[in-house]
C-alpha cells in the first residue's frame, strides 16, 4: 500500500486497519515488492497478511477436487426445483444425494440475487509475474502469470464493460509501471452474485 499525493494520513489509517484484525503493516521499499515499479511511488507498507488467490488457478483446483471426489459438472439453465433432483430448460432432470447450484445472479434463488459487475485489464504476457499486490487509490495492481493485472470495479445492477473505466485501468497501470506502456492490454470482467447483505447464502433450498 503506498500513500498517495495528499493524503499524507493514508498509511496512519492503513496500519491501524490492519492492527485492529492482528496484522502487521511494517514500512517497505515498494521497488523491492512490485518489480519495475515507478520510482514516483515512495512512501508505502507492507501486509504480510493480505493475501490475493489467483481466481482461475483457484477454480480449477476446486473443480479437480470436486470431481475427484465423485462431483459431477453440468452445465445449463434451471428450470424448476423438488429436494435435490433439478429439472433444466432443455428438460433433462438431475437426480443426486446434494447438488450445488452455482449459476451466478441467473439462478432459481428464494434469495433476491443482484449481478455485479466486475471489470480488470490484462497486460499479455507482461509485467511482474510474482511479488506483492501494489494497492492504490484508482485500484490493485497484481502479478500474475498470464500478464499482470490492474483492477477491479464492483458496479452493482451492471452487466456490460463500461470503456470509459477500461481506458481509466490501462492509464494507471501504465503510470505505476512505465514499461506496459508498449504492451498490449485486454479486458476481462464477469458478473456475480450479490445477496442482499452482501454475505454468503449457503443451505439447503428445500428439504
Amino acid at each position: 500500500v503506498f500513500a498517495a499525493p495528499g493524503d499524507p494520513e493514508a498509511l496512519a489509517r492503513w496500519t491501524a486497519r490492519a492492527a485492529a484484525i492482528g496484522a502487521e503493516a511494517r514500512p517497505c521499499d515498494p521497488r523491492e515488492r512490485v518489480p519495475g515499479l515507478t520510482a514516483e511511488v515512495r512512501e508505502s507498507l507492507f501486509l504480510a497478511d493480505d493475501w490475493r488467490l489467483d481466481a482461475e488457478d483457484t477454480l480449477t483446483a476446486m473443480l479437480r477436487a470436486f470431481e475427484t471426489a465423485g462431483g459431477r459438472r453440468l452445465e445449463g439453465r434451471v428450470a424448476a426445483l423438488d429436494g435435490v433432483s433439478v429439472a433444466l430448460a432443455d428438460g433433462a432432470r438431475v437426480e443426486a444425494g446434494a447438488v450445488v447450484l452455482a449459476g451466478g445472479h441467473t439462478v432459481l434463488s428464494p434469495v433476491p440475487l443482484t449481478p455485479v459487475h466486475g471489470q480488470l485489464v490484462r497486460f499479455d504476457e507482461a509485467g511482474p509475474r510474482d511479488g506483492a499486490v501494489l494497492r492504490t487509490p484508482a485500484g490493485y495492481l497484481a502479478p500474475s502469470r498470464r500478464g499482470v493485472l490492474f483492477g477491479a470495479t464492483m458496479r452493482s445492477g451492471a452487466t456490460e464493460p463500461d470503456a470509459a473505466v477500461e481506458a481509466d485501468q490501462r492509464a494507471a497501470a501504465r503510470a505505476l509501471i512505465p514499461a506496459l506502456e508498449r504492451e498490449r492490454a485486454v479486458t476481462r470482467s464477469g458478473v456475480r452474485a450479490a445477496t442482499p447483505d452482501g454475505l454468503p447464502a449457503v443451505g439447503r433450498l428445500s428439504p
